[in-house]
């Protein structure tokens, strides 16, 4: 099977080509192309902070942080964000926009008695889960993505560490896949506020970011962004 970055390049050697015939090409499409990955990834806070945790009314919370960097010179859309686990969970939903409703809307909350509350400036759900979420370019964005789901499955004992993958689809089609790890608290809800002094949407980058861990990919017809 021909490699995302082979196939680039073949597009570039095609454009260049036709560029030589006369034909009116962007030859920058294609230089762009070949630098991969466009979005770097990289799992981000300590190893504890990236958690599945015990909620009431039986349901699990989902805390994890991410690096984000869009290389390119053009905005990215990430219509369809996913977090794939290795069991199915029909309840998982990403955690709203505190400004679309009418109690705090300064910080994101989790439900039932407890529940840890995040600052709304620390948190990426706003960011890149509504309908515009958008990478501005060569930008980095630093924060956590909030979710809830069931019950974790029984299996799963305290402390445990928990593979997952989050599956980015931008608006072209292309994958990007970022493994994910997760410490599984059974321990019960730890009422706690996180209040970090970094925003989210900084200047020039100050640090390096890592590479991707996972690997990006062009979605054909009929795939699918479920990694099991």
């Amino acid at each position: 099977m021909m490699t995302d970055k082979k196939r680039s390049q073949d597009v570039s050697v095609l454009l260049r080509k036709l560029k030589q015939l006369g034909s009116p090409v962007d030859l920058s499409a294609a230089e762009e192309e070949v630098a991969e990955p466009r979005i770097e990834i990289a799992q981000w806070g300590p190893p504890s902070e990236n958690r599945i945790f015990e909620l009431d009314k039986r349901r699990a919370g989902y805390i994890f942080g991410l690096d984000f960097f869009n290389r390119t010179a053009r905005p990215i859309y990430c219509p369809e964000i996913e977090l794939c686990l290795n069991w199915e969970d029909p309840y998982f939903q990403w955690l709203k926009d505190p400004q679309e409703r009418y109690r705090d809307v300064h910080h994101y909350s989790f439900p039932g008695k407890g529940g840890p509350q995040f600052p709304r400036d620390q948190v990426l759900n706003h960011l890149l889960l509504s309908e515009t979420g958008v990478l501005q370019p060569r930008v980095p964005y630093q924060g956590w993505l909030l979710a809830v789901g069931r019950l974790m499955p029984k299996r799963l004992h305290d402390r445990v560490q928990v593979a997952a993958t989050l599956v980015i689809v931008a608006s072209d089609g292309t994958e990007y896949r970022q493994k994910i790890l997760l410490v599984a608290e059974r321990d019960g809800v730890k009422p706690e506020s996180r209040q970090r002094a970094s925003g989210l949407y900084q200047g020039p980058v100050a640090r390096k970011i890592e590479p991707v861990v996972g690997e990006s990919q062009r979605s054909g017809p009929g795939a699918t962004s479920r990694v099991i």
